[in-house]
C-alpha cells in the first residue's frame, strides 16, 4: 500500500496508481504513523502525464547504477518508509515521468516493497512525497482485477523471486493470528475496516480471513464471513460442512451428516448455527467460543430462535379441517 511520511488508503486499488516507470534493465543481484496516498490524486496524475509523454524522452543520459547504490538508496528508503523491512537486496526498476526513481526491495521477513523517491517543489510544481507499496497487497489487487478481466492492466507489480512468495508471508500472518491448519493458498483480499484483509484456505476444512488491528491478528471463520456477505474464494461449502461436522462430534446432534451451515449470528449465551442434515431434519446450534455445543433446536421446534431454519424446508402446513358433515 501507498506510504508517505506521516492512514491506510480506503480501498486495495493500488497497481494501477503507481506511477508510469521507463523501464531499467534489472540489476544483476538477484511505526510511526504514516499517511497514504489516496490512488486517483497524486499518482493517477502522474500516470497521466506519463502517458502523454509516450514515445518520446527528455530524459538526460545518466551512468547507470552499480547494485550497491541501489541497495544504499534502497535501504534510506525503507528506514524512511518501510522501517520494519531489513533489506537483502534491491532491484531499480525505473523512473516516474516526474523523475522519481523506483526502487523494489526483498526484505528479510514479511513482503517487499516497491519503494518510489520523492520530488522537490520546482516553481509551480508541487512536490512529490516518498512513497511505497507492499508487494503482498499489489499482487491482490492485481489478482482480483484478472479474475474480472483476465486483460486488466494491472500495473507495476514486484518481479523479484523473493517477493513472488506470497502464500509464505500470508500463512505469517494466519500463525500470527491462531491459524493452525496447513495454509494452502493466501492472498490480499480487500480492505475492511480501513485494514487490509488477506484470505487463507486449509486442505478440506474451513478457511479464514485474517487482519490486524491495534491489538495484533486476528483470524475470522469463512463459515462467519459468509454471513456477514463476504466471499470466500478459497473454502467451499463441502469443506464447511466437514469443520462443522467435527465440531458436533460427542454431541447429541453428532448423527447430523451436515449438507450445509450456517452462521446466525452470536449473543452472551454464545453463538448460533443452523446445520442442514442429510436425510434428516435441521437444527440450530448455540455453541460456546470453544466450539462446544451447548443446545439443539431441532428445526421442528426452533422457530422462535433468530427467526428459525432457513437451510431446511419448513413441514407443510397440516390441511385445514373439513367443513362438510
Amino acid at each position: 500500500m501507498f506510504k508517505r511520511l506521516t492512514t491506510l488508503v480506503a480501498g486495495l486499488a493500488l497497481a494501477s496508481a503507481l506511477p508510469a516507470v521507463a523501464q531499467q534493465a534489472p540489476s544483476t543481484t538477484t511505526n510511526p504513523p504514516v499517511e497514504r496516498i489516496v490512488p486517483g490524486r497524486t499518482a493517477d496524475r502522474e500516470a497521466r502525464a506519463a502517458r502523454t509523454t509516450r514515445g518520446r524522452s527528455n530524459a538526460r543520459p545518466q551512468r547507470q547504477a552499480s547494485p550497491e547504490q541501489i541497495k544504499a538508496a534502497a535501504v534510506a528508503l525503507a528506514a524512511e518508509l518501510e522501517p520494519g523491512c531489513q533489506v537483502v537486496d534491491a532491484n531499480l526498476r525505473g523512473n516516474s515521468a516526474q523523475g522519481q526513481s523506483i526502487y523494489e526491495a526483498s526484505c528479510v521477513t514479511g513482503p517487499g516493497y516497491i519503494l518510489i523517491t520523492a520530488v522537490e517543489a520546482k516553481g509551480d510544481v508541487a512536490a512529490i512525497a516518498a512513497t511505497s507499496a507492499d508487494c503482498v497487497d499489489l499482487f491482490g489487487q492485481a489478482d482480483l482485477a484478472r479474475q474480472r478481466d483476465p486483460a486488466a492492466d494491472v500495473g507495476l507489480q514486484c518481479e523479484m523471486p523473493a517477493n513472488q512468495d506470497v502464500l509464505k508471508v500470508v500463512t505469517g500472518y494466519a500463525k500470527a493470528a491462531g491459524v493452525e491448519c496447513a495454509v494452502d493458498q493466501g492472498s490480499a483480499t480487500g480492505v475492511r475496516n480501513n485494514l487490509t484483509v488477506y484470505e487463507v484456505g486449509c486442505p478440506g476444512v474451513d478457511g479464514y480471513w485474517v487482519e490486524r488491528d491495534g491489538q495484533g491478528w486476528k483470524a475470522t471463520p469463512c463459515i462467519e464471513i459468509r454471513s456477514m456477505s463476504g466471499a470466500c474464494r478459497y473454502t467451499t461449502a463441502m469443506e464447511q460442512a466437514a469443520t462443522f461436522k467435527a465440531w458436533l462430534t460427542g454431541s447429541e446432534a453428532a448423527s447430523c451428516d451436515v449438507a450445509e451451515v450456517r452462521y446466525m449470528g452470536a449473543n452472551a449465551n454464545g453463538a448460533f448455527y443452523e446445520a442442514k442434515c442429510n436425510g434428516a431434519d435441521g437444527a440450530i446450534i448455540r455453541m460456546d467460543n470453544a466450539k462446544a455445543v451447548q443446545q439443539v433446536y431441532p428445526c421442528a421446534t426452533a422457530q422462535r430462535i433468530g427467526g428459525g431454519c432457513t437451510l431446511t424446508p419448513a413441514p407443510a402446513a397440516a390441511p385445514a379441517p373439513s367443513s362438510r358433515r
